[in-house]
């Protein structure tokens, strides 16, 4: 027998290529993770956001590809043609992922 890493939960094998015993759990450790690394996520109008390797070679990037300009809260621009949506933030996790960023426009930028 094995214990879910979430609730404790003694179970026969694991789920979710982890040691998770259910979606709920699952749910609860994808969030902690980011609550975890929040320094390498962008949270903006409470959607969880990742930029990927802007030199990636593949074909398949976050959002197809699109260019998208965003203003941290400490001021830092960036540009990226690979961001990745992990999802809304739940209720539970506000506190800890909060706002931390704002899209912007190409125009706002000479703005400043």
């Amino acid at each position: 027998m094995m214990k879910c890493s979430v609730c404790g939960k003694e179970m026969d094998k694991p789920a979710y290529g982890r040691t998770i015993c259910s979606s709920k759990c699952f749910h609860k450790a994808f969030w902690q993770e980011k609550v975890d690394r929040k320094d390498e996520y962008l949270i903006i109008d409470g959607c969880c956001y990742y930029v990927g390797d802007e030199n990636y070679k593949g074909s398949f990037r976050g959002f197809g590809g699109r260019k998208f300009y965003i203003r941290k809260k400490d001021g830092q621009l960036l540009k990226t043609t690979n961001l990745w949506c992990q999802g809304k933030v739940p209720e539970e996790f506000r506190d800890e992922l909060c706002n931390n960023a704002e899209f912007v426009e190409e125009e706002e930028l000479w703005l400043r």
